[in-house]
Parts: structure tokens; C-alpha cells; sequence
């Protein structure tokens, strides 16, 4: 995606005029798409075919080049923005991060670097897209250059059999831009090479035969909007092509006739574009190995709904989308493209500097940061047909903790004849604090997976390095400990970086890989190519696995489990359901639903292979309890939160009367056990769930006395338990208030009521407010309080009359709140009592004295 910045070039800008051609742009929807969808026909135009590459082509002169200058591939479709920076409103630890050290507990494979040699070195771009592709005999890169797509054949143990060809020179009057592709058709034993052009076009070369110096056949294809970013990929019907256009948009190439060089077309298809990003394109799924298959071709996406849709996101899990796409070359509207299908993915995290910066992945001794590309599946998806499943494999780039830790998100996806796409195996690896990132994935047909990437931090020049797992390895693990391809010796002078990798296996032995990146051994970069081998001793050892049996109830065990062998050294299989008996038999008995992990033995090597035995969800119970809201009611209320078994679900406390309704009303306080029953008559109980009532309401008083039996100056104080707070007051049932004392009240039998938060009463009857009238015993002489106002304290003299008989003394406020008490035992001498109430709020006490059950209250003055 060329971006020229430098004055110096401008002779380039007048090269690269653009003229895009807008007949007009299919709308996309987010909505399945059918066959009967539009499709956008498009007529190729067919050069007719070259001259050998190796006679005429001229190779690239790099004496022109000034590593102090450089053009930088444009960035077409606005995928860049410096404002606003959206960022995750989520960030967390990825749930998949795969740490250094949980690496050693698994078993690593072996791995050897085979041949490791530069590749096509800096042509004055940036950034250099290189890809790789291998043949049985040859081995090809691509990357940018400053007029267009360079491209160089080497033999198999790195040996050079070109210089740096231009591309362009197979197109006469085309002038090509850059993004480069190079594929190796193995179903055809051909070449497959494209660059874009000016004009909104794809320059596209087939080879006549299967060596990459020999003669090409040429097509030139328009396209409605300008094909930014486009990724190519081999399937039995077509060449497809996925491209960054107004809409994400699908080519597919009319693969039959570009074998012979005859005249070929595109049929066009496009989705709706995702929120949060300005880069918007799939990635097609590329056919690897021998073993031919009836699948469509797919193109996929993942889905950052932290990004995508934030107002909505599972901070929890992701999706990916795809979509499959069978096209009619005879009769276009006859094509069938569907989608998007889904499948839920751990959470990633696609926020490195935000949503659209071009720079997150720091370097050394620079301020400098490079293009994460976060917004893609990485060039290539690539597939595989194993017989009894398919397989493909794809990787991104992931924010590992939130801060711009940059981990490597990869997969791997599988069906059978009979099955969707669905998740295999997921992880992300990020075994130290340097960022990883513009990374390409493969699997042989043994099964292993390699993962190679690009390497940067604050002290790590930007490097190249892999790792890698067999078949039968922990599923979710790169088990191989990191291995170096080379290391960088400088940061890059630019932030652009990429845009992408390649991986490729080798056709000639279907288990080595090839692969070429991006490294810098100074401020300039340079390219790298790779050839790996991950040994596997046990030979792709593996199995897949099918059930049988009905499965009626959660609790059921009658599944039978079959498991049908793959690879291995001996083709001698044992096989067990728990790893420790095995049988000759390959039917594992007597299982429940759920998942389980079974295993294949062939000699020393042992495989454990995960299964899924489908039948009814177990029964999860849980409840929401609603209590009394007063003491001995019969409102209490169970809503069943239930799930599992086969709808739809009956419930009961007795395990007798059964209701369809989640709602179990009309409960008293006390345990009850719930009992689920779905369809199938299968059942659950959870035991001791409690319906909890509140305590009684009781109501205590507290009387002052009418001084007389015509003074209406008594006072009663009430104090409640139990109930809810809080509470309200009333000595008529009608009229209810908040205090819970009432003054001014004649001498006579009373009755309170009480009512709580929940409208629970309470009631208190014949109340006695008696009367006391002033006599001999609390005479003036026999009883004194002062001083009287007080500032804090005072003093309250006992005459020997009233000692005689003891004395209660009571002080309490306003509110009947009891703030002093004491009993003074009887004895014929006088008595003072002081109290202080100097830490007590000012104004009016109440003082009371009984004794030979007679009182008397006097109010006390706080100042």
C-alpha cells in the first residue's frame, strides 16, 4: 500500500496517476448473504503470453538506490487517522497468553533451521510486502520496489538462479504499484503471480509450465474501486482474490482458462464493512497438499467487538466471520456466496495505539514505532484436507495486557464432510516482554504448525524468529521454544513496516516450511527466507472421533465413542477413553454428555484427542428468593432460574404437583427443596433453599405518670423489635406518626399499634398510665434536684423517707430515649446522686424517682 513522502521523488508521483474507475460499488450488509445475491461481472483482458522471464526481463538495479530515501507505499484506502484515538474500553490480560514458562511443561518438538539466506534487500520502498511460495524444485519471493513488484527465483538449498526481475516488464504499457503476491498452484504444478496497477487494476501472471523463469500467460482485470491490499489464494474452482476496496470486497478468477492461457473473467461479490477500522478487507483461505476437496472456497475476518461494537461488547469472547462463495462462470447469477457464518473466539484485543494508528511496536534508541497491522487475518490462511476432517489455520496480531504488548492470536479450524467450519484450537504467544507481531502460519500433513513472526522492543532491533507444535501436542500451545531466524542490528528509519509475511509448506515433501519477512540488520530493511522443519517422530499421529447412542437425560452414560486413527509410525493402534487401559477395539463405551479427551497408542507415540458427546445440556438450578415480608406470612416466592435437559421444563417443591410456570408462590418461612423435570421425564432437585421471614414485631413501653388524675401530662415511650424498620407510631390505628413517644396524655389504659417498612403491625394493649400525686414521700424536704437549670451536671438529694423503701432513678430525653438509670438499695440514711450530662445535646431531661411504687418526674433544664 504505497505512501510517497519524499519531495525528492517526485518523478515517482507523476508516475503513479490513478484513475480509478467507479461504475459502481455493490452495497454490502452485515446480514446473510444468498445466492441470489447480485454479483458484479467483470471481463479480463489477456496480453497474450511472454517470452521466457529468463531472456527478457531485466533485473533491478540497486546502485540506484539511496538508503537515505525511500517512497513509501500509499496507503489507498484511509486506513490511517491521527484523531480522535478510539481505545479498548475493556482492556484485560489475554485469557489464552501463553508465558515463557508454561512452555516447559510441554513436549517440544524438534526443529531445524534448514537454509536461512536474505532475500531481495532493500529496493527504496516502504514498506516491502514480501511473500514466498515453493515449488519441488524452485523457490520464489516478491516483494515492493520503487517501480512496481520485484521478484527472484532461487533453487532449493538457497542457491540464486536470477537477480531481482521487475515484474512489470511481463505487462507491456502496465506499470505496476506494489502489494505483490506469489503463489504456487500445486493442484496445477504452477505459478501464480499479482501486483496491482495503476487505474484500478490487478496485473496477474500464470506460468506456462512449472518453472518461474519460463514463459507466463498475462491478464489485466479492472475493477470498480481501487483493489487496495489484495490477497490471494489456490482453490480447485478458482484463483480468488480478496481486496481493501469502498467494500470489503471478493474476486474470483476464472482459474480454467488462465491454466491454458485462454480468455478469463472475474465475478465480484462484496460485505458490509465493520466499524472501529479505516482498513477494511477478508482473507481467502489457500489450498495446500495433495489430497483434493468439494469444500468452497472461504474468505474470513475477525470481529474485536470492543472495537466493532463497544457499546455492546463481551469483554469475554470475540467472533470470527466467514463466508463461502461457489462461483458460476457460465452463468454468473447462478453463483452462491453465504455468510457470514460465525464462530465465537476467545477475547483479543485489537487496540495497539488504538484503532488506526500506524505505528505501536516500539524499537530501540527511537521514537520511531512501527505498524502493527491489527486489522487482518495475516497472509496466508492456509487449508489442508486430511481425509477425515479439513484443516486451516490463521493467526493476528493481539494487545496482550492492554498496553501495547503485541502477541501473536492464532488458530486452528476444522470440519468434516458433514460439519461448518468450527473452532479447533486457539492461544496466544507472547513468551517475554517483546512484541511479536506481521506473523504467517502454516500446517504440514503431519499436522504441525509452524508460526513465524516479527520480533521488536526498547531493546530488540526488529528480527525474525518461530515456533511451532506437533499434531499431538496440548491443544492451544505452541509447544517449540522460541527459535531465531535472524536477528536485527538497527531500527527501521520508517513506521511503516510489513505490510505482510508469507508461509508456504513444501510441495515436495509436504511437511517442511518456507517462509520470508521483514528484519533490519541497520536503518534500512531487508528480507529474509526461511526453510523449517518441525520434526515429528511420531508421524502425525492423531484421530477423530464420532459418538452414538441416544442420550436421553444429562446423567445418562450410554454414548458410545468411536475413534478412527491417523498417521502414526506403525499403523498398530491401541485405544483407551482414560490413557491408563487400552483395547484393540476403537470404540470407547459407556460415556455421558459432555467433553472428554480419548487416546491412540501406536507403539511408544500416544495421541489424545478431544470429543464432544452431544445430548442434553446438564440441568443447572439456581433460584432467586423472594421472603416473607412479615413474620408467620404465606407470600414467600421461588422464581426458578433453570437451564439444561430437554425443553420444555416443569417445576415443583413436593415432586408431585408440577407447573410450567418458574414461579412458585405462596410460601410460608422454611426450607424446600426444587425439583426440575424437562420433557423427557429427566430430573434435578437442589436441596435447602430457605424462605427466611422477618422476626415478630414486639413492642416494650415505658411510661412517665399524670401527675394527677385530671392533668394531662403523662408520657409514654415505645420501643419496638423485629419487623423492618422502619417504624411508625399510633395510639388509634388511624393516625400514625414517626416519634416514638406521646406527651400530654390523661391518666388510663392505653393501646399502640406499630407499622413497619413492609406495612407488618405489631400491637400493644392496656397500657396503664396511672396518675401520681404529689405527697409526704416526695415532699420538698425528702426530694431536691439542682441546680436546676444545669450547664452539665447536677445533683438529685434523697431524703431518709424515701430510702427507706430504695429508689429507681431514671433520666431520659425528649424522644423517651433512656440515658441514665440506677436502683439505690434501701437503708435509713440520706443519699445524693449526681449525674453529669455535660456530653449530652442541651435541653430538657426528665427525672424519675419510684419508690413503694410510687414516682415522680421532674424536668431537668440542660443549658
Amino acid at each position: 500500500m504505497p505512501h510517497i513522502n519524499k519531495e525528492t521523488n517526485i518523478s515517482m508521483l507523476q508516475k503513479i496517476t490513478y484513475s480509478i474507475i467507479a461504475t459502481f460499488i455493490l452495497l454490502g450488509s452485515l446480514s446473510a448473504q444468498t445466492e441470489n445475491d447480485d454479483v458484479d461481472f467483470i471481463k479480463g483482458t489477456f496480453l497474450g503470453k511472454t517470452l521466457p522471464a529468463r531472456d527478457f526481463v531485466t533485473e533491478f538495479d540497486f546502485s540506484t538506490i539511496d538508503t537515505n530515501q525511500y517512497f513509501e507505499i500509499k496507503n489507498f484506502k484511509a486506513r490511517y487517522r491521527t484523531s480522535p484515538v478510539e481505545r479498548n474500553l475493556y482492556p484485560r490480560l489475554d485469557a489464552l497468553w501463553q508465558a515463557n514458562e508454561s512452555v516447559q511443561t510441554q513436549k517440544i518438538p524438534q526443529s531445524s533451521l534448514l537454509h536461512s539466506f536474505n532475500g531481495i534487500g532493500f529496493t527504496g520502498v516502504q514498506p516491502p510486502d514480501p511473500c514466498v511460495a515453493a515449488s519441488n524444485e524452485y523457490v520464489v519471493q516478491m516483494i515492493n520496489g520503487s517501480g512496481g513488484a520485484k521478484y527472484k527465483v532461487w533453487n532449493k538449498i538457497g542457491g540464486s538462479l536470477s537477480g531481482s526481475l521487475n515484474f512489470d516488464n511481463l505487462f507491456s504499457g502496465y506499470s505496476g504499484l506494489g502489494d505483490p503476491i506469489v503463489l504456487f498452484d500445486q493442484l496445477a504444478n504452477r505459478w501464480f503471480l499479482s501486483e496491482f496497477s495503476s487505474g484500478g487494476k490487478l496485473l496477474v501472471a500464470v506460468s506456462e509450465t512449472n518453472d518461474p523463469l519460463g514463459s507466463y500467460f498475462t491478464y489485466v482485470f479492472s475493477t470498480p474501486s481501487f483493489p487496495d491490499y489484495p490477497k490471494y489464494s489456490v482453490w480447485h474452482d478458482a484463483y480468488y482474490c480478496t481486496a481493501n476496496e469502498n467494500s470489503s470486497s471478493i474476486y474470483a478468477f476464472q482459474r480454467d482458462s488462465m491454466l491454458v492461457g485462454g480468455q478469463a473473467n472475474l465475478i465480484r461479490k462484496v460485505v458490509g464493512n465493520l466499524s472501529g477500522f479505516g482498513f477494511q478487507t477478508l482473507t481467502p483461505v489457500n489450498f495446500e497438499g495433495t489430497t483434493p476437496t468439494t469444500s468452497p472456497a472461504t474468505f474470513w475476518r475477525h470481529v474485536d467487538d470492543e472495537a466493532h461494537y463497544p457499546g455492546q461488547a463481551d469483554p469475554f469472547s470475540d467472533w470470527v466471520e466467514y463466508w463461502k462463495f461457489v462461483p458460476d462462470f457460465t452463468t454468473p447469477s447462478n453463483s452462491s456466496f453465504l455468510g457470514p457464518n460465525t464462530i465465537t473466539v476467545s477475547d483479543f484485543d485489537s487496540d495497539l495505539n488504538g484503532y488506526f494508528a500506524f505505528s505501536a511496536i516500539k524499537q530501540p534508541n527511537t521514537s520511531t514505532k512501527l505498524d502493527p497491522l491489527r486489522e487482518v487475518f495475516m497472509n496466508r490462511m492456509n487449508y489442508r484436507n486430511f481425509g477425515l476432517f479439513e484443516s486451516l489455520v490463521a493467526c493476528h496480531v493481539t494487545d496482550v495486557n492492554g498496553s501495547d504488548w503485541a502477541g501473536m492470536r492464532w488458530y486452528e479450524f476444522r470440519k468434516t464432510d458433514t460439519t461448518n467450519w468450527t473452532l479447533y484450537q486457539e492461544g496466544t504467544y507472547a513468551p517475554d516482554s517483546d512484541s511479536r507481531w506481521m506473523g504467517a502460519i502454516d500446517i504440514n500433513a503431519n499436522g504441525s504448525i509452524c508460526l513465524a513472526y516479527s520480533v521488536s522492543s526498547t531493546s530488540t532491533y526488529p528480527s525474525l524468529r518461530y515456533t511451532g507444535r506437533n499434531v499431538n501436542d496440548a491443544p492451544g500451545v505452541m509447544t517449540l521454544t522460541e527459535q531465531v531466524i535472524v536477528a536485527g542490528g538497527g531500527s527501521n528509519n520508517a513506521n511503516r513496516y510489513g505490510d505482510y509475511a508469507a508461509m508456504s509448506v513444501d510441495p515436495a515433501d509436504d511437511s517442511t516450511f518456507w517462509f520470508t519477512g521483514e528484519y533490519n540488520p541497520t536503518s534500512t530493511w531487508s528480507t529474509r527466507i526461511a526453510h523449517i522443519q518441525l520434526d515429528d517422530t511420531c508421524n502425525g499421529l492423531t484421530a477423530i472421533t464420532n459418538f452414538a447412542g441416544q442420550i436421553n437425560c444429562p446423567d445418562d452414560s450410554t454414548a458410545s465413542v468411536s475413534i478412527h486413527a491417523i498417521g502414526g509410525p506403525t499403523g498398530s493402534y491401541m485405544y483407551s477413553g482414560d490413557s491408563s487401559i487400552f483395547q484393540t477395539s476403537n470404540i470407547i463405551m459407556n460415556l455421558p454428555p459432555g467433553n472428554h479427551v480419548v487416546y491412540v497408542k501406536d507403539g511408544a507415540c500416544l495421541a489424545q484427542v478431544s470429543v464432544t458427546v452431544n445430548g442434553p445440556d446438564s440441568f443447572i438450578v439456581d433460584q432467586t428468593v423472594i421472603d416473607l415480608k412479615c413474620f408467620d406470612g404465606q407470600d414467600g416466592k421461588i422464581i426458578v432460574n433453570a437451564s439444561g435437559g430437554t425443553p420444555p421444563l416443569e417445576f415443583s417443591t413436593d415432586n408431585t404437583n408440577w407447573s410450567t410456570s418458574s414461579s412458585i408462590n405462596s410460601l410460608s418461612a422454611g426450607f424446600y427443596t426444587i425439583y426440575v423435570k424437562d420433557s423427557r421425564g429427566c430430573t434435578t432437585q437442589k436441596d435447602s433453599v430457605e424462605i427466611v421471614e422477618p422476626d415478630q414485631i414486639i413492642i416494650t413501653d415505658s411510661i412517665v405518670p399524670a401527675s394527677s388524675s385530671t392533668t394531662a401530662d403523662g408520657m409514654v415511650f415505645l420501643t419496638v423489635t423485629g419487623g423492618t424498620p422502619v417504624y411508625s407510631y399510633s395510639k388509634d390505628s388511624l393516625n400514625f406518626q414517626a416519634p416514638n413517644i406521646f406527651t400530654n396524655l390523661m391518666a388510663g389504659f392505653y393501646t399502640f399499634y406499630v407499622v413497619d417498612a413492609n406495612n407488618c403491625t405489631g400491637k400493644l394493649t392496656d397500657v396503664d398510665l396511672y396518675s401520681v400525686s404529689v405527697n409526704e414521700l416526695f415532699s420538698d424536704e425528702n426530694l431536691v434536684v439542682f441546680p436546676n437549670p444545669t450547664t452539665g451536671e447536677f445533683s438529685i438529694k434523697i431524703g431518709q423517707e424515701i430510702m427507706r423503701n430504695g429508689a429507681e432513678i431514671t433520666v431520659r430525653d425528649v424522644t423517651g430515649k433512656l440515658i441514665f438509670t440506677t436502683v439505690l438499695d434501701a437503708n435509713s440514711s440520706e443519699y445524693t446522686q449526681r449525674i453529669d450530662l455535660s456530653t449530652n445535646a442541651k435541653g430538657v431531661y426528665f427525672v424519675g424517682i419510684k419508690s413503694n411504687n410510687e414516682s415522680k418526674t421532674i424536668k431537668v433544664i440542660l443549658e
